[in-house]
């Protein structure tokens, strides 16, 4: 991933991720365009103010996968694994796991192709919140791994390194922060591209994230998780699903997944589906 430093007060504790699109959303923005339930700018402002911790989530989760751990969840077992070996054998298991999920779901190759990159024509609803969810259900198999590798107090506590490592470096993602107005829109960085009508017809960020304190993650990083080793895996691996899923759960997939499954409760997408 290419990057740039960002000079403001502190130029070695940040970093300025490169402009992408976000293909599973730009994926899910075109099938609302082609069924008429496009979204303006104004609802996809609302929408992504999200939680404080799901942006604080995102943004350590970009940081993690920048300082090499290409998961951008394995912070969440520190203090667990013996050694790298032990990470993969744990990050394997939870992999098989989340695949198992959705072998007979029938947007399963649809999930898998996305995850890959490749191009999907149409991304229904279903498929789209089963991303979302998949993504969600992979972060807590990690954090029981902690409890039951480890047996951690109960199932989803981290170890008291975790701990650590979460505290020091969400503190120096706070200071960060704070340079920027407490504001977590100028940090994630979206932009948006509009048709005539006023409707976002794409979204891509440049998030700014700060430099993590590695060396707990170095520890038990296996060199298949980090780059460029990962980019090889595909996502009907285990190994390859838990490196690509975590990306797919940002706050701006979550807040959309949301906001269209209420539309399709309350009938307002009942053809989309």
């Amino acid at each position: 991933m290419k990057s740039k430093e960002l000079f403001y007060h502190n130029p070695e504790e940040a970093i300025s991720l490169e402009r992408k699109d976000i293909p599973v959303v730009n994926s899910f923005i075109s099938t609302l365009r082609n069924k008429e339930a496009g979204l303006t700018k104004e609802t996809f402002d609302f929408l992504i103010k999200g939680s404080q911790k799901e942006h604080f989530s995102y943004l350590m989760s970009l940081a993690s996968r920048q300082a090499g751990d290409r998961t951008g969840l394995l912070g969440y077992l520190v203090g667990v694994p013996n050694n790298a070996q032990h990470t993969e054998k744990i990050i394997t298991r939870v992999g098989q796991h989340m695949l198992d999920v959705i072998k007979h779901s029938p947007n399963k190759q649809t999930v898998i192709n996305l995850l890959n990159g490749e191009e999907v024509s149409s991304l229904n609803i279903r498929a789209f919140n089963l991303l979302d969810n998949l993504a969600y259900k992979t972060v807590l198999e990690i954090k029981n791994a902690a409890y039951n590798c480890y047996q951690t107090s109960a199932p989803g506590e981290q170890t008291p390194q975790a701990k650590a490592f979460k505290e020091a470096n969400y503190e120096k993602l706070q200071e960060l922060l704070t340079l920027y107005d407490d504001n977590f829109q100028k940090l994630l960085n979206y932009e948006y591209e509009t048709d005539f009508n006023g409707y976002v017809t794409k979204i891509s960020q440049a998030p700014i994230i700060p430099k993590l304190n590695i060396e707990p993650l170095l520890e038990i990083l296996p060199p298949s998780l980090t780059y460029p080793n990962s980019q090889s895996l595909s996502a009907d691996t285990p190994l390859g699903f838990v490196s690509k899923i975590n990306m797919a759960g940002s706050p701006i997939t979550r807040s959309l997944a949301k906001y269209t499954d209420y539309l399709f409760k309350t009938r307002e997408l009942v053809n989309y589906y």
